[in-house]
């Protein structure tokens, strides 16, 4: 959160597949708080 702001959209950018676990877990724990589960999450890049 940006001063106490909760964000519509999150975009991540993953070029190398040995990062896929560390985005897997992100996107986790973002779903996992109640107050975020409606952030529309992207994720791209070239490994995609």
């Amino acid at each position: 959160m940006i001063q106490g702001k909760i964000p519509e959209e999150l975009a991540i950018s993953m070029t190398m597949p040995f990062n896929l676990d560390k985005v897997t877990k992100i996107i986790t724990a973002i779903r996992r708080k109640e107050s975020l589960r409606a952030i529309k999450i992207m994720v791209g890049a070239e490994f995609f």
